[in-house]
């Protein structure tokens, strides 16, 4: 999950990348060879009650620090205006969305529970009419409440006396960015198995997306709350879809690590606990990597003696940064010594609190590597140059705070380029797209000349929050294209790094693992042998 609204249209070309190699090749057509099997290796199809709703949409949705959401551009309307939306968009997404283990009660049994009696339009109707007019909310002022009424009648066109059903209704078919958190919402108190569907109808298919690979997310001590699925039901439903019929594609799921629940588990006795389940989840059920997500409010090691805050919570746990990293330290030995791959979000987004985003830099993962020299790692969300600006160069973007890391490093470190939103229609200007495929291009030529580095992702169902995310897949070829890439390049970016990464190739650790996986199960792992490299 990148998503950063925020995109620094008006950016500064760096001295390192002339203006005429930056708009080189930007009105070519598309006309190379696409690469039949693609392998997505950064999305999701999680659910609403998969997650810490209110801390979700807050702190990942719309931020805790900056502007990742322009709702208001004035910093003070903003400050009342955010609250309100947050507390119309938990009242939409706290009810309604099936547990996991309910919708794997609906898979086995083949029997679906009725349809909500309450259609969709009329849920939003009665979450605005809540947040606008209903009981006194502590975090909602009356400012606020105005601020969020006027804001969506600008943005659907409507009248100012406009009841909640117009406004519900105009939010629905219209394309601003609370119209599209609305649709966002629809999807997340949905099936996670229509998600699924989507993102194949979508993506897949003959020279479209041959496996995904969704990763499930734990977010729950971090953000104070807890989500209504446990980890647990999640694993399992998502062990019962890998096996469902999906046709065009394929499916092998990331299991989500907490650190902290690590911890949690190991002090209250509890069995399994979160390593034990990821382990069970990788070696019994078919999954095929494990999800950290740092900017929750850990480095990906050193948390002891780092000097860093840590939430209030915390300070129940004694030697809270030393039992984080003896969590991490454990999962990478155990990682790398059974080849199982670990990704991680690695933009500068995200964060639970003020400046945790920043312990998901890429350079915090050298000592991992310096310790753990085989580990599968990939880190997620690769291509926004977001820092280039406002006197930063290059040489100052994550981009290449990577490049850095992997030059001269080992050959199992990769980036993936999900929720690259730049590439879509609306995604950002001709000059600004213009600029990042310059930087694309800057990056390669320094750091990964044969693109062995880069890797495919969409960050589906993310995603859904964009204007026009149906074409994500196509708008990131087009955009690709016109760097010219050779034929083997654009392989290994949009498939074979990503077998590497996951070692998919035969005999390879989670190949083996797969093969017996589908054994177990009677599934047909032919497709298996059009992933095998020489």
């Amino acid at each position: 999950m990148r998503f950063v609204l925020d995109r620094r249209y008006l950016l500064k070309l760096s001295g390192a990348v002339p203006v005429a190699w930056a708009l080189r090749g930007i009105d070519e057509a598309w006309s190379q060879t696409s690469v039949a099997a693609v392998i997505d290796v950064h999305c999701h199809v999680f659910n609403a009650s998969d997650v810490p709703v209110r801390g979700f949409v807050q702190r990942v949705l719309l931020g805790d620090e900056e502007d990742q959401i322009v709702i208001e551009p004035d910093p003070a309307l903003r400050e009342a205006l955010i609250p309100a939306f947050v507390a119309f968009l938990v009242k939409l997404m706290s009810s309604g969305a099936p547990t996991a283990k309910r919708e794997l009660r609906e898979i086995e049994t083949g029997v679906s529970a009725p349809e909500p009696s309450v259609p969709y339009e009329q849920q939003v109707a009665d979450a605005l009419e809540f947040v606008l007019s209903g009981p006194s909310l502590p975090e909602v002022s009356d400012e606020g409440r105005r601020l969020l009424r006027d804001s969506i009648i600008q943005e659907i066109g409507a009248s100012p006396d406009a009841d909640y059903d117009v406004m519900a209704r105009g939010l629905l078919l219209g394309r601003g960015p609370k119209s599209r958190y609305v649709r966002f919402a629809r999807k997340l108190t949905g099936y996670r198995r229509d998600l699924l569907a989507e993102s194949i109808r979508l993506y897949g298919g003959h020279d479209g997306v041959l496996l995904f690979t969704p990763s499930l997310v734990d977010f729950s001590d971090w953000l104070d709350d807890e989500e209504r699925s446990d980890l647990e039901s999640q694993v399992r439903l998502m062990e019962r879809m890998q096996r469902m019929n999906w046709d065009a594609a394929h499916m092998h799921g990331f299991v989500a690590f907490n650190p902290w629940r690590q911890i949690e588990d190991l002090e209250a006795g509890r069995s399994p606990t979160a390593f034990d389940l990821a382990k069970l989840a990788i070696h019994e059920m078919g999954f095929v990597g494990i999800k950290l997500y740092p900017p929750m409010g850990f480095l990906p090691i050193g948390n002891a003696g780092s000097g860093l805050p840590y939430p209030v919570r915390a300070a129940n746990i004694p030697h809270f940064p030393t039992k984080i990293d003896a969590a991490l330290d454990a999962l990478y030995a155990w990682a790398a010594q059974e080849g199982v791959a670990v990704m991680a979000h690695a933009t500068n987004s995200q964060g639970a609190a003020e400046g945790y985003a920043l312990r998901a830099r890429p350079d915090r993962w050298a000592p991992v590597l310096a310790k753990y020299p085989a580990l599968r790692l990939n880190l997620g969300h690769f291509g926004g140059f977001d820092e280039v600006g406002d006197d930063n160069t290059l040489d100052e973007t994550w981009e290449y705070f990577f490049g850095r890391l992997v030059q001269g490093g080992p050959s199992n470190v990769f980036a993936d380029m999900s929720y690259l939103s730049e590439v879509l229609p609306g995604g950002t200007t001709a000059a600004h797209r213009a600029a990042l495929l310059g930087y694309l291009r800057a990056f390669l030529q320094q750091y990964d000349r044969n693109c062995e580095r880069l890797m495919y992702g969409s960050d589906f169902a993310m995603l859904v929050r964009e204007a026009d995310y149906e074409e994500y897949l196509d708008s990131f070829r087009s955009y690709i294209a016109k760097i010219e890439l050779s034929e083997n390049a654009r392989s290994r970016l949009y498939r074979d790094n990503a077998v590497k990464y996951l070692g998919l190739n035969k005999n390879a650790p989670t190949r083996s693992r797969l093969d017996a996986y589908y054994a177990k199960h009677g599934l047909d792992p032919a497709w298996l042998s059009s992933l095998d490299q020489e």
